[in-house]
């Protein structure tokens, strides 16, 4: 059950920074101390004023080695509870990187098949799969966000187009704007998001939304900053501190969530029969032994597959699970 009172619990604050090249995302993302910085072209080398705020750093351009770097990030514990704000610049190259590899993958798939490479392109299923991997490692930063990490996005902006119809009644593309070059929809999953631009040499940001109500949407600020959200960040970062393992992690809720697809009316005997298989399977022969004699003082057989009651089985997968 997730139903529980009302508590106000110390969490992080997210923010995406995004805009064309050159127009301060960089300084923005580097001004938050105490930073965990993931560097994926090399560009916050150019910004050494900012060095003392970079605890540590990874330059990895791969999104699985990027994800390996998180789980020793969790593991160190005293880095952990050191880092205050994980920050991602750029996190639209570690997006076109794993298109430019899901479209490597199309073509091997195509040379295997002697189809023309031309005639290729990302399926819905190369999307689908592409967005479950950014889905998962975004679960995980946000796991880090409620444990108290603020999390910095920085991502460059691409054109927003619409289709409209010319004098001539032909169907064409206009620009209508610029938004984040990152999976559609990504906006939402932040508090705070700011497109950067310059203007006689300066960096801006326009605020297109904040939830800490520090700024009004349509605010322009000056070289937006750390200090800008300094004290809504502090704000935030009271409360009861949640640990890790009252957080159910982005695998274990899509574990549930196909539990509950596959089993519409509730009928798990094959999955618990699975289960016990499988923890079976890992067993010496000795310890096979010890479970069909416990299966039998307890349950009056050790021939759990034979077994249809599910309230039975349950107990049997407890009871073998806890040898």
């Amino acid at each position: 059950m997730a139903l529980q009172k009302r508590e106000k619990k110390r969490e992080g604050v997210t923010f995406l920074w995004y805009g064309e090249s050159a127009t301060g995302k960089t300084p923005t993302g580097l001004s938050f101390p105490n930073q965990l910085l993931f560097d994926s072209d090399g560009g916050t080398k150019f910004y050494e004023e900012y060095n003392d705020n970079i605890l540590m750093e990874s330059n990895t351009l791969v999104f699985k080695e990027m994800n390996d770097d998180l789980d020793d990030f969790e593991s160190d514990e005293e880095l952990f509870n050191q880092v205050e704000t994980i920050n991602i610049d750029s996190a639209t190259r570690y997006h076109e990187n794993m298109k430019h590899a899901a479209l490597k993958v199309v073509e091997q798939r195509a040379r295997k098949s002697n189809r023309l490479l031309e005639g290729e392109g990302l399926s819905f299923k190369e999307y689908g799969v592409m967005g479950l991997h950014y889905d998962r490692f975004f679960a995980k930063l946000l796991t880090y966000v409620k444990m108290g990490k603020n999390l910095s996005y920085v991502a460059e902006a691409s054109d927003e187009t619409e289709s409209r119809t010319d004098a001539q009644g032909n169907q064409i593309s206009v620009k209508v704007g610029v938004k984040p070059n990152l999976p559609k929809g990504s906006k939402f999953d932040f508090d705070v998001v700011v497109q950067t631009y310059t203007k006689d040499g300066k960096s801006f940001g326009k605020v297109e939304k904040d939830r800490t109500k520090t700024f009004n949407i349509g605010d322009i600020v000056e070289m937006p900053n750390y200090n800008h959200w300094k004290a809504a960040i502090a704000k935030a970062q009271t409360g009861r501190k949640i640990t890790k393992e009252e957080i159910k992690n982005f695998d274990e809720t899509l574990n549930a969530e196909a539990e509950s697809l596959s089993n519409p009316e509730g009928n798990k005997v094959d999955e618990l029969i699975s289960k016990i298989d499988t923890i079976i399977a890992t067993l010496s022969q000795d310890q096979k032994k010890e479970l069909a004699k416990g299966l039998t003082d307890k349950f009056k057989t050790a021939k759990y597959k034979d077994v249809k009651d599910e309230k039975t089985l349950q107990a049997m997968y407890e009871y073998t699970k806890s040898l």
